[in-house]
């Protein structure tokens, strides 16, 4: 379970990145978009953009927190 505040934070950004990253994804496996330095440095930094580190950020803590039993 998430705190209001996680799910805030994980609504904030996990939608259009969900969006995003399959398609983007799927384009890579089946050819129509090249897969090379320049388009995954796109890829990720894009997903940076999108908020990707907050969202693993909140979901890491969480864990943590599960494993400490303190969740």
């Amino acid at each position: 379970m998430f705190t209001v505040e996680e799910n805030e934070a994980i609504a904030e950004y996990e939608g259009d990145f969900l969006t995003y990253a399959p398609s983007v994804i799927l384009a890579f496996l089946n050819g129509n978009t090249p897969l090379n330095d320049d388009t995954w440095g796109e890829f990720v930094s894009t997903c940076e953009d999108m908020g990707i580190n907050e969202i693993i950020k909140v979901y890491q803590d969480a864990y943590d927190q599960y494993v400490a039993g303190t969740r």
